[in-house]
């Protein structure tokens, strides 16, 4: 059926002017909220009506909020669904594009890809450990037609934006990718986790060609020391963050939240445990009251930057908390790390560099939420791994072009791209 639905995409629907309102010259597919840091905005303003904004059902609001940021009008917006791109003119617009902006991974982008035109991969995430593409395990049993159907998507990125050596190694691997599409300039979602924001656009060197790359993250850096202490919690205790990825099932979710809980039972009450749970997950796992449990209300963002410390598995949300809060401690709880490694598979990067920081058992979670969080005390753990551990090493290797910079160095590149 999927093959059937590309089929008729690529057959069946052709460009199309719109006459009302001109051609489509740049478009963004929006599938995460959060994760432009202000592109969408000042593309709408450089391109006007030539500049369409696509987004998935669940970015509705986000893109709603969006248009309300800009003068009424301003920013054209449409939904990015197999119906409206079949049966409306979404598809049709995006023909027209020259220059087409991703988050993610959308199959129709094999369908779009065209020698007139640019399709640009930001991403959604500043680094990885989990597998993805040709590194994920249960790509290996798909259909050679699958694998086929996925890598045509791959090819079609003629330019991805990576923030460090480390994900651009990750993309060759995962989306066999040649090293000339990789462009060095930055996440741009980043350019909001700094602690002061970035020059503004029309600041940037005018020759993209002979740009260098960024500095390196290292050289920023101390701007960024101290700099979330505003954000962090006024109480007596501290408060850490628990952000779980999701699992396959609800009962292997339940197993691993279960087995936290009980680390977390067990500490000071003054030591307050934010939990945030994927969506599909909060109803199914309820938190229990009375305790040091507290449901998460805010974003992800909102409450990485609020936190004292964050406890997570194999979610990339490490990469930004890292940058966020330099001098924060983060822990990884995987209590199942065997099993994902053999089912989903992991990078090789995250044992490498995190083995002093992962729990497999609510013992030693709990005994390293002491040790780091609760009664600190460098040098003196008694762990070798723990004093060898460098977080501002591994902080550099993944936030190597992270300087704040990034969205205007996009702007640019479209902007070369659509003269």
């Amino acid at each position: 059926m999927k093959n059937l639905y590309l089929w008729l995409l690529r057959h069946f629907i052709r460009p199309r002017r719109n006459t009302s309102n001109g051609d489509v010259q740049v478009a963004y597919l929006m599938s995460f909220a959060d994760n432009d840091a202000g592109l969408i905005q000042e593309l709408a303003q450089t391109y006007g009506d030539s500049f369409l904004l696509c987004h998935t059902p669940n970015m509705t609001e986000a893109a709603a909020n969006l248009a309300r940021k800009l003068p009424a009008g301003q920013l054209a917006t449409a939904l990015y669904t197999p119906k409206e791109l079949l049966l409306g003119d979404t598809f049709r617009k995006l023909k027209q594009a020259q220059v087409v902006v991703v988050d993610n991974y959308f199959p129709e982008l094999a369908e779009l890809a065209a020698p007139n035109r640019k399709i640009i991969q930001i991403w959604h995430a500043t680094g990885a450990i989990k597998e993805f593409g040709w590194g994920d395990l249960k790509t290996a049993n798909r259909s050679r037609g699958d694998q086929r159907r996925f890598q045509r998507v791959y090819d079609s990125f003629t330019h991805v934006v990576v923030g460090s050596e480390m994900m651009a190694q990750v993309f060759k691997d995962c989306y066999h990718l040649h090293d000339e599409v990789l462009c060095r300039l930055g996440a741009p979602r980043t350019d909001y986790f700094q602690p002061a924001m970035s020059q503004s656009l029309q600041q940037v060197d005018d020759q993209l060609t002979t740009q260098p790359a960024p500095q390196p993250f290292s050289q920023t850096r101390s701007k960024l020391e101290g700099a979330t202490s505003d954000h962090r919690s006024a109480t007596k205790g501290k408060r850490i963050l628990y952000v779980p990825t999701y699992r396959d099932t609800i009962e292997e979710m339940r197993a691993v939240t279960d087995a936290a809980f009980k680390a977390f039972a067990q500490l000071a009450p003054d030591v307050t445990f934010v939990v945030k749970l994927h969506p599909h997950a909060e109803a199914a796992i309820p938190i229990p009251d009375g305790g040091n449990l507290q449901p998460a209300k805010g974003t992800l963002t909102e409450l990485m930057a609020r936190c004292d410390a964050l406890i997570t598995d194999y979610s990339s949300c490490v990469f930004d908390f890292m940058l966020m809060q330099p001098d924060a401690p983060y822990l990884f709880f995987c209590p199942d790390l065997a099993h994902y490694q053999r089912t989903t598979g992991l990078q090789a990067s995250f044992q490498k560099q995190m083995t002093p920081r992962i729990a497999e058992t609510s013992e030693a979670l709990q005994q390293l939420v002491e040790t780091l969080v609760v009664a600190p005390s460098h040098g003196t753990t008694g762990q070798g791994q723990e004093e060898a551990f460098s977080p501002a090493t591994i902080r550099d290797s993944w936030h190597r072009y992270n300087d704040g910079q990034a969205v205007s160095r996009v702007v640019k590149l479209i902007k070369s791209l659509t003269d």
